[in-house]
């Protein structure tokens, strides 16, 4: 390999997970509560709404079980999550305060409203709807899907919760055109270092787990065995940043193109911080370009790393690695 080659993707690897951790976007974010209580309240004004009809209108009983059920299935530990959230932050006593006043004031609003068929048959198929993930507001469906799924982040995306992403025309993209997908709940930001063309961030960008992609311009196009030797262990653990220690090395294909993956641990200094991270690097190279898929996963506290670090988060990685389609092929 170009040590020239080298010593660049060295530098994109050390700085770019140090950019994965870096909270300035999030701080201009509405605050995390805030949306929190939002999908609170959306789940009891959608449980008060069955419950009014249900009384009231018992030929709808079928329809109201079947919605019910459908939205347990999809959303039923978001409740569970959102309320241990909201208690953590006001305190039980203050949260048995907001949740008697959610209740009362969602109760005395549908007990008022004179419910027509139309009126009934469109909230029932909305939240049918809601329970597939369709005709959801913003950032309550995110919301939920994090809670839902905090304990397995990748059956977010096997559940068909997803959304597709293309380097096409960003202005970081290198001419590249390579698609693929997040979970709905991850959010896309624009990210402070220049080769970074896109930055997801859990918890709807508010977490500390990130996903990036990135495009590197070769400067001319490898021979197979220059790109053999590329994604060889001993290349890649050269690649490791100073202050990064190697974990593993295995060699994938991506699409039809050789690559590999890198998993290492870095430890980073930024003022008076220090911050530990997990990366899982998946890389390969098609014509001149090579394409790194940085997946980072924060270690707050050593001593359970192996609980919610990237043994956690590996699955749902892999599988937006599993998702790249190079369109420049076809």
């Amino acid at each position: 390999m170009k040590t020239g080659i080298k010593i660049i993707i060295i530098i994109i690897l050390a700085f770019a997970n140090l950019d994965a951790h870096t909270k300035t976007n999030i701080t201009y974010q509405k605050p995390k509560y805030k949306r929190v209580a939002q999908a609170y309240g959306y789940i009891i004004g959608n449980e008060k709404f069955l419950q009014v009809v249900e009384k009231n209108y018992p030929e709808y009983a079928l329809k109201i079980l079947r919605v019910r059920l459908a939205f347990e299935s999809s959303f039923g530990r978001s409740k569970i999550g959102i309320k241990n959230y909201l208690i953590d932050y006001m305190g039980h006593s203050e949260f048995i305060q907001y949740d008697k006043n959610v209740n009362e004031v969602l109760g005395e609003l549908y007990a008022d409203l004179e419910l027509t068929e139309e009126f009934i048959l469109y909230g029932l198929n909305l939240i049918e709807n809601n329970a597939n993930g369709i005709d959801f507001e913003s950032p309550i469906l995110e919301t939920l899907l994090s809670f839902q799924y905090a304990e397995n982040p990748h059956d977010e995306f096997f559940g068909g919760f997803t959304y597709s992403f293309s380097t096409k025309g960003h202005p970081k993209s290198k001419n590249s055109d390579i698609k693929f997908k997040i979970p709905k709940s991850w959010k896309a930001q624009e990210a402070e270092r220049p080769n970074i063309i896109q930055k997801f961030t859990n918890d709807y960008g508010q977490g500390i787990q990130s996903i990036m992609i990135m495009v590197v311009d070769l400067g001319y196009k490898l021979e197979p065995y220059e790109i053999k030797k590329f994604f060889s262990k001993t290349e890649i653990m050269e690649m490791i940043p100073t202050s990064g220690k190697f974990i593993s090395h295995t060699d994938m294909t991506f699409d039809g193109f050789l690559g590999c993956l890198l998993v290492f641990e870095q430890t980073q200094k930024r003022l008076d911080l220090e911050i530990n991270t997990k990366s899982a690097q998946f890389m390969f190279i098609y014509g001149d370009k090579a394409v790194y898929l940085t997946c980072s996963v924060n270690i707050v506290d050593r001593s359970k790393k192996n609980i919610d670090g990237m043994e956690k988060y590996l699955p749902l990685f892999k599988a937006v690695a599993n998702s790249i389609v190079v369109m420049d092929r076809y």
